[in-house]
C-alpha cells in the first residue's frame, strides 16, 4: 500500500497522497492524532518499504535528497539546510546534468558519481525492486515481509473450516482492531464513555464479548449445558492455554498440558469428581506413579499434582479409535494432547 502511494498508480493512491502528503514529502510525514490505524501501520513499515526499491530515472520528478534514485553513499550526508522540494530534473540541462548547479550542493567524489547516472527524460520515472527483477512487485513485498513474527493463534483462525469473514473478524479481535469505543477514542473520535448495551462500563473487547451482562447471559446458557456456573472467563488465561500447547516439545508434553488445562477447567466449574480418559499409557504411568522424566515433563506433572489434590480423580486408558475428540482434533491439526473429561459436582 505504501509503494502504491509512492507510485501514484491508482485513484486511491492519488487521493491518499493529496490528503496526507500534499505539503510534505512522504518520508517526512509523522503520525498525528486522529490518524487511522491503517495509515499509522503504513508509517511504521515506511522505512522497510522504501528500502525495497530504487527509482529508474525518467523525467526526474523525484526528490533529489529524499527519494531512492541512486545509492545512498553517492550523495553523501545531506546539508542541514537542504531543500526537500528539490527535484532531480531541477539539476538537468536538457539531456545532461547541469554541473554548475551540482557543484553548488555536492563535492567530489559525489559529484562525479552523480554525473555518471544516465536518464531518459522522455519517459516517466519507474520503480525497480531490489534484487527482485524477475518477480512482480507483490511477490517482492511478500518476500521481504513474510519473515515477521508469527502469533500462536494464527493457525486457529486461518483454516478451511472457517469462512473468510469469520477468520477476518477473529483476526481483528485478536489485534484489537474492532471499532469499539476505546479504539475510536484513540483515533480522536469523541463518543459515549459507556457501552450501548448495559450503560455501565466503557466498551472494549473484553467487556463486549465477556464481561457485559448481555454477554454473560450467553455464557451462562453455554455453561448450563456443561454443568458449570462460575467459569472465570478471561482471554489472558485462554491465550495462555493455547500458547502452552503451541510451545510443547513432544506428544507426551502435549498430553500433560491437556490434562492440566482440563483440571483447571474442572476447578473453574467447581467439579468435585473427575474422570479422565487418555490414550497414552505412558501418561497414566507418569501421573500415577513416582516415575521420573525429563524436566519439561516434570514441570507439568508438578502443576497437575497440585490440582489433583482438589478432586477425586479417576484416570483410565482408552484406545485412540474410541477417543473420537482426539481423532477429530488430530485430523484438523489443532493439537495432539486431547483428553476426555467427565465431571460431577
Amino acid at each position: 500500500m505504501w509503494i502504491h502511494i509512492r507510485t501514484q498508480t491508482s485513484l486511491w493512491a492519488k487521493f491518499m497522497y493529496g490528503i496526507k502528503c500534499k505539503s510534505q514529502h512522504p518520508s517526512l510525514i509523522s503520525k498525528k492524532l486522529g490518524d487511522s490505524r491503517i495509515w499509522t501501520n503504513m508509517l511504521k513499515i515506511r522505512e522497510i518499504a522504501e528500502d525495497m526499491y530504487t527509482r529508474d530515472l525518467g523525467n526526474g520528478k523525484v526528490s533529489f535528497w529524499l527519494d531512492n534514485w541512486c545509492p545512498n553513499d553517492w550523495l553523501g550526508p545531506s546539508p542541514s539546510d537542504f531543500n526537500p522540494q528539490l527535484s532531480v530534473c531541477d539539476l538537468w540541462d536538457g539531456d545532461s546534468w547541469d554541473v554548475p548547479k551540482l557543484q553548488s550542493i555536492l563535492q567530489e567524489p559525489h559529484l562525479s558519481q552523480v554525473t555518471k547516472t544516465v536518464f531518459d527524460n522522455g519517459k516517466k520515472d519507474r520503480i525497480i525492486c531490489h534484487s527482485y527483477t524477475n518477480q512482480s512487485l507483490t511477490k517482492a513485498i511478500y518476500a521481504n515481509l513474510s519473515e515477521w513474527d508469527k502469533v500462536n493463534w494464527g493457525e486457529a483462525i486461518w483454516n478451511r473450516f472457517l469462512s473468510p469473514s469469520i477468520s477476518f473478524f477473529c483476526w481483528r479481535f485478536f489485534n484489537n482492531l474492532l471499532p469499539t469505543d476505546d479504539i475510536l477514542k484513540l483515533k480522536g473520535l469523541r463518543g459515549p464513555s459507556r457501552s450501548y448495551l448495559c450503560l455501565k462500563s466503557e466498551e472494549n473487547n473484553n467487556h463486549l464479548f465477556l464481561n457485559c451482562e448481555f454477554a454473560q447471559d450467553v455464557w451462562k446458557e453455554l455453561l448450563t449445558k456443561i454443568k458449570g456456573e462460575n467459569l472465570d472467563k478471561d482471554w489472558s488465561s485462554l491465550k495462555a492455554g493455547w500458547h502452552s500447547w503451541k510451545m510443547a516439545n513432544d506428544a507426551l508434553e502435549d498430553e500433560l498440558i491437556a490434562v492440566y488445562w482440563a483440571l483447571r477447567f474442572a476447578q473453574k466449574v467447581t467439579w468435585q469428581k473427575v474422570w479422565i480418559e487418555v490414550d497414552s499409557l505412558q501418561l497414566i504411568t507418569l501421573l500415577t506413579t513416582d516415575q521420573l522424566s525429563s524436566w519439561h515433563h516434570m514441570q507439568w506433572k508438578q502443576k497437575t499434582d497440585k490440582l489433583y489434590k482438589k478432586f477425586k480423580v479417576q484416570m483410565s486408558f482408552i484406545y485412540r479409535e474410541g477417543n473420537q475428540p482426539a481423532n477429530w482434533s488430530v485430523d484438523l491439526e489443532v493439537c495432539v494432547g486431547v483428553v476426555d473429561l467427565i465431571g460431577q459436582r
